[in-house]
């Protein structure tokens, strides 16, 4: 399968310590290998908030999944796609429509029609109760 491979760092610490990019391409590039796929392009946004949806590198990910003949998009955490349930939801939304698979390495693919997938992986991330609470706090429901 040809995949697109993202990584993201939100400090700038992170970007200039390069660990957290490298770190994250070199699982991804380790991963695509192991599992039989092929990385077409590697992409990175660098010191851009996982809360943002303006990000450069995640949106020419995922016009190449649109647009270009990249059957999918893989990166090392979930978090790394979007910190903000709501952004992460839509990125995926897009990968589906438009025919591609989303995979993380610490979890494999990321299913569209798998709930019980949906809420495994948001128990595993941490976010979904918090994301909630802080939501109450802050009286946007």
């Amino acid at each position: 399968m040809k995949l697109i491979g993202y990584t993201r760092v939100s400090t700038a610490g992170q970007v200039e310590d390069g660990q957290g990019l490298d770190i994250q391409a070199e699982a991804i590039r380790r991963w695509a290998k192991q599992d039989g796929h092929r990385l077409t392009l590697m992409l990175s946004d660098e010191g851009v908030s996982g809360a943002s949806d303006d990000r450069e590198g995640l949106t020419e990910a995922l016009a190449a999944i649109k647009f270009n003949g990249a059957e999918g998009l893989v990166v090392h955490t979930l978090d790394r796609l979007a910190r903000n349930l709501t952004i992460q939801e839509a990125a995926l939304q897009q990968i589906w429509k438009a025919g591609g698979r989303a995979f993380t390495v610490d979890q494999g693919e990321v299913r569209a029609d798998d709930p019980d997938d949906r809420l495994e992986q948001q128990a595993h991330s941490g976010r979904s109760a918090a994301e909630t609470e802080s939501t109450h706090i802050i009286g946007l429901e």
